[in-house]
């Protein structure tokens, strides 16, 4: 790993988990006294079940079991490159859904060829697919832009909101960020707030209008997303 950790790792580290195996040359765990070369970044320290967010923005190309990978989502980002989530416990997305960085796409798990609970990030090149030597390089220096010149956006107030906000993405074709991502709203011109307050949102976005349609639960935020949409 580079001596100062990269964006991967400072995105994980900071929702609490710690690296348990970096990229490289590494002792085999499945082969005792053999060397093999880890094409990712493990993330570990937190316990089964734990949400696992994503770095990437982009588009889910593949949600499901592997062999080896266990299940799996891989994202496509705008330059094609594939962004691999392994050995999660459950998917929260579907293949063709458009992410954000910071949406929750599964939980941590052990699934496929694992030793313990983690998440085994890699970055694939383009026309790679999931394959396992289809690797960019460390993904702590993959360069990942910040979002920029976004004319909308919708900012969800929990994972249960992302269902009520389906219908208001898909005719505004914007992308959509969790709580965790305000922070990438600063260029942002107009912010639709689906489920949660609105304080947070006004800091992190104090030049964009903001559509609030949030209600006191996400029953009344779906009611409230629906008469939006008729008008």
């Amino acid at each position: 790993m580079p001596a100062q950790p990269g964006f991967v790792t400072r995105f994980y580290t900071a929702r609490g988990f710690r690296v348990t195996s970096p990229f490289g040359p590494r002792p085999d765990p499945f082969k005792p006294g053999e060397t093999e070369f880890h094409t990712g970044i493990d993330f570990g320290g937190k316990p089964q079940g734990t949400p696992v967010e994503t770095p990437a923005q982009g588009t889910v190309f593949a949600a499901r079991s592997y062999t080896g990978w266990g299940n799996l989502v891989a994202i496509t980002d705008f330059r094609g490159y594939i962004h691999l989530h392994a050995h999660l416990d459950s998917i929260k997305v579907y293949p063709g859904q458009k992410v954000a960085r910071g949406d929750v796409i599964g939980t941590l798990g052990r699934t496929g060829t694992a030793t313990g609970v983690h998440l085994h990030y890699q970055i694939n090149r383009p026309g790679t697919d999931v394959r396992g030597d289809g690797y960019f390089g460390n993904p702590d220096e993959y360069i990942f832009d910040e979002v920029m010149d976004v004319e909308r956006a919708i900012v969800l107030g929990s994972d249960a909101d992302y269902f009520n906000a389906a219908p208001l993405r898909d005719k505004l074709n914007c992308p959509v960020f969790s709580r965790s991502a305000l922070g990438q709203l600063k260029a942002v011109k107009t912010v639709y707030i689906c489920g949660g307050g609105v304080e947070e949102v006004v800091k992190a976005a104090p030049n964009a209008e903001l559509v609030n349609l949030s209600g006191n639960n996400r029953y009344e935020t779906a009611r409230k997303i629906q008469e939006f949409l008729k008008m």
